[in-house]
């Protein structure tokens, strides 16, 4: 019933009727969903702060986006109000996710205890970025969901990462290859 009802506010909303403010039916929305989405996002995130900013990024693209067209689209779409925010919760996560600077941190003692100078280890903290960068899209973010976030990889296929749990190993197994061949000629990989 609560659903129907919020449709229907939303719908007015689309026509430009103003029978309601966007402001309040949002907030009607966020209050009837909030416990899902804060699930989902925990789900994703695995980080309180981290999941509350999520839904917080969400609701906010929302409410300051032209009113009409994103009513319109809410009530456009096939499935429930909450399923319409989850999906958005999920993809701005997966946008999360892809612009995500990748700050690696090269241990000053690699493998002989000798320290190295402050501009060899930018050139090797660049290398290692670049090389990051020359992954496949694919490789590169099951790389890092699996050994810099921690995921398991059945995290990673229920994410729709990769297609399989084999599938999400062998990625990380070619992207750690691709890895290692291209800064081999480095002294912290061991050949």
């Amino acid at each position: 019933m609560e659903e129907q009802l919020l449709r229907r506010k939303l719908r007015s909303i689309a026509d430009r009727e103003f029978r309601y403010s966007f402001n309040e039916v949002i907030e009607e929305i966020y209050d009837s969903i909030y416990e899902d989405c804060f699930k989902l996002s925990y789900k994703l995130t695995s980080s309180l702060q981290e999941s509350k900013d999520l839904i917080q990024d969400v609701f906010v693209y929302f409410l300051t986006r032209d009113k009409a067209k994103i009513a319109l689209q809410i009530i456009s779409s096939n499935g429930t109000i909450k399923g319409y925010f989850c999906q958005a919760i999920i993809n701005r996560f997966r946008n999360n996710i892809r612009n995500k600077v990748i700050n690696i941190e090269v241990p000053i003692d690699l493998q002989d205890s000798t320290q190295i100078d402050p501009y060899s280890y930018l050139f090797l903290q660049t290398n290692i970025e670049e090389s990051l960068s020359k992954l496949t899209k694919k490789e590169r973010m099951v790389f890092c969901l699996k050994i810099i976030e921690g995921w398991t990889h059945k995290t990673i296929h229920e994410m729709g990462y990769a297609d399989s749990l084999s599938d999400s190993k062998q990625v990380l197994y070619r992207a750690r290859i691709k890895l290692i061949s291209m800064l081999k000629d480095y002294h912290y990989i061991k050949k």
